[in-house]
Parts: C-alpha cells; sequence; structure tokens
C-alpha cells in the first residue's frame, strides 16, 4: 500500500509539474491524507472482536481470534459421546461378585460402596460423576493412592483395599460372565467384582442439532463405550455419517488425523477428559462443558453445554464473518480508489481529505461491528449474554 502510494504521488508531482505546477502541493498533499491503510487493517480486526463478543455472550469461548478463520472452514464435525451427545446417566447396579472363578453373586455391602465412592469421587468422568450421585454421600476414608487412566479406569488404594474401575480388559477379567451378563463398568475391590450398567441419556438439544448440522456437514461420532446404542443413534446420524464404538483416545486421535490426511477440516467436540490428544489434532478442538469454569488446555474453544443448542448459528455467524471481511474490504478499496481519483487531478482539497480521513475508519467499524450484529439477531443469538 505504502510504495503504491508513493509511486501514485511521484507521478502525479511530475504530471502537475509539466502541466500546472501549482497544483503539486495541494494534490500530493491530499493523496497522502485521503489514501487509509487503517480501514484495511482494520477491517479483520473489528470484525473478529465483535465476533468474540457474540460468541462469548452465547456460551462460546475462543482461545484467540485466529479459532474464528479455523471455524468458518470447518467441513467435517466429530462428536464424542459420552458426556457430549448425553449429559447424564442411570446407573443399573447389575450384581457383585464373591470372584469371577466361582461367579458367586454377593450382597454389596456398607462397606464396598464406601470404598468405592472414595475411588470415584474425585474423578470428573461421566460414569464416576454417575456413580459418585448414585452411591450418594459415604462415609470418607483414607486414599492411599489414586491414578486415572484415560480411556482405561481408575486404580486406587482405599484404606488399604486395591480398587480397579473401568473396563474389563483393565480389570484383566473376561466381559461375559454371571450367566452371560454384560456391563458397561466393572468395579474390583480386592477380589470381589461388581458390575454396573449406565444407560445414557442424550441432551435434549442433541435432534434437532444433529439434524441441522447433517445438512451442511460430515458427522462422525466416536465412544469409547459399546455398541448398545448404535441402533438409536444412527437414527440421528443418517446420510452414511460413521459411527465408530469402543474408540481409545489413540483411536480418536488416528481417525482424526485419517480425515485431515484426506483434506477434511475438522472439528472435534468432547469433553476434555478422554479426548485430549483428539481435540488437539484436529483443525478446531471444543471442548463441551457444563462448568465452563474448568480449564482444557488442549482445546480451542469451550462451548457451555446449555448453549449446545446454538452450535448451528455460532458456525453459520463464523461462515458469514468471511463475507463481512470482504465486503469491508471491497468498501476500503473503493474509498481509497475514488479519494485518490479526486486527489489526483487536484478536484479534493487537503481540507477535504482530512475530513474524509477518519470518515472511512468509522465505517468500516460501522460495517464490521453492524453486519455481524444484524446475522447474529437474525441467527437466534443473544447480543448481551444471559446466565
Amino acid at each position: 500500500f505504502t510504495w503504491v502510494l508513493l509511486s501514485l504521488a511521484l507521478c502525479t508531482a511530475i504530471y502537475w509539474a509539466v502541466v500546472d505546477p501549482s497544483k503539486i502541493m495541494g494534490s500530493v498533499t491530499a493523496m497522502l491524507i485521503v489514501a487509509c491503510p487503517c480501514a484495511l487493517l482494520l477491517t479483520v480486526t473489528f470484525t473478529n472482536g465483535n465476533l468474540m463478543r457474540i460468541f462469548s455472550n452465547n456460551g462460546l469461548f475462543l482461545r484467540d481470534a485466529t479459532v474464528i478463520e479455523q471455524l468458518a472452514g470447518i467441513d467435517h464435525i466429530v462428536f464424542d459421546k459420552t458426556g457430549t451427545l448425553t449429559h447424564k446417566d442411570t446407573v443399573d447396579f447389575i450384581c457383585s461378585v464373591a470372584d469371577t472363578s466361582t461367579d458367586t453373586k454377593v450382597e454389596l455391602s456398607d462397606s464396598c460402596k464406601d470404598i468405592l465412592y472414595n475411588a470415584v469421587c474425585s474423578s470428573n468422568h461421566p460414569y464416576s460423576k454417575a456413580l459418585t450421585a448414585w452411591l450418594g454421600e459415604r462415609r470418607k476414608m483414607v486414599v492411599n493412592s489414586w491414578e486415572e487412566y484415560p480411556g482405561k479406569g481408575i486404580e486406587a488404594t482405599v484404606n488399604g483395599n486395591y480398587v480397579n474401575v473401568g473396563s474389563y480388559d483393565f480389570l484383566g477379567i473376561s466381559n461375559k460372565f454371571i450367566d452371560g451378563e454384560t456391563a458397561t463398568v466393572y468395579v474390583r475391590i480386592n477380589s470381589k467384582i461388581l458390575l454396573f450398567n449406565f444407560v445414557p441419556v442424550l441432551r435434549e438439544a442433541v435432534p434437532s442439532l444433529i439434524s441441522q448440522l447433517n445438512r451442511k456437514y460430515k458427522l462422525s461420532l466416536l465412544s469409547g463405550d459399546n455398541e448398545k446404542q448404535k441402533n438409536a443413534l444412527s437414527k440421528l446420524f443418517t446420510g452414511g455419517n460413521r459411527l465408530l464404538f469402543q474408540q481409545k483416545p489413540i483411536d480418536k486421535l488416528n481417525y482424526i488425523e485419517s480425515l485431515q490426511n484426506n483434506k477434511e477440516h475438522v472439528m472435534m467436540i468432547g469433553d476434555g477428559l478422554n479426548d485430549a490428544g483428539a481435540l488437539q489434532q484436529s483443525n478446531v478442538g471444543v471442548t463441551l462443558a457444563d462448568d465452563i469454569n474448568n480449564f482444557t488446555p488442549s482445546c480451542d474453544a469451550i462451548l457451555d453445554a446449555k448453549k449446545f443448542r446454538l452450535l448451528p448459528s455460532l458456525l453459520k455467524l463464523s461462515k458469514a464473518s468471511r463475507g463481512i471481511i470482504a465486503f469491508s474490504f471491497v468498501i476500503s478499496i473503493i474509498y481509497n480508489v475514488v479519494g485518490l481519483f479526486f486527489a489526483m487531478s487536484a478536484r479534493m482539497q487537503p481540507m477535504i481529505a482530512a475530513i474524509l480521513m477518519p470518515c472511512s475508519t468509522l465505517s468500516i467499524v460501522l460495517i464490521t461491528s453492524g453486519l455481524t450484529t444484524i446475522i447474529a439477531r437474525f441467527s437466534g443469538m443473544s447480543l448481551k449474554g444471559d446466565n
């Protein structure tokens, strides 16, 4: 911009030096004043700044403004299931087994409940939260050791009792025993095995959300759970969308990478626990959080679960930002071309140029802020934010 402007000013000075030297100072001065790179420079800044304000008012908190551009280019959305599409689980206790070698069922004692409670109450995994709620307030015990393995389970020692919570392979047992019964989560307390089933409940916004996104994006579902809900979810994910179950964290990451190798731009939406690698690998990683104060360093954005229904509108607004920026660029270029034309032809006084220059910047601010606000309003989004 600077070199073009200086070159035009030099040409103008040479021209008027030959034709009418008295107009050299006025025309060149008007050119240097009226030419405004500010509008070009501020277009993206003001557009993205207003978008970030609107996004945050509607529950989407971005790491920085560059995420908006990435959101605008998304063509494939990958969902986690547990804690993302589902938000709570109904716990069904199947049975307590004294020993897997004998398959002898025993009662679930209060002491076992106390031990299990102390093992799971510190975990943020949806299944752990569901178990904690199901157990209720229990007696506090000394936790000698505790470690959570993403995608596998929990290993702990509670009051001297060895505890494992997770999948059957994490516990090293068969996934079918006790008359062929299966479970979602297995618990080992010393030699005793507890079996629990979890019936996930879809978030209220999910059916409508998936239906809207299905029209414009490719969709995938990655879940570490078994395929019990596959038939039900297949009715939502229609049109050849992929549903993959029993996916470990590394499987999710590899799947995202395979999509990107096929030139797809991927947004991963997960709960931020077992999805950290996939969230980081994706072009845009979004953590869906019931508590937006939870810090998830692997993601690019945090979406308030209460505003999940607004996701299609938020994506639409991010795509519209490209058009708004392009339109503002065109307006800015037209202003500069017209202004320079009148200045070079000595039809504009420097005082008029000084008045027009800040007006151009103001017009860009009004255009970018106005258009993003209008689109957000017509998309049903809040402009002031609410709780």
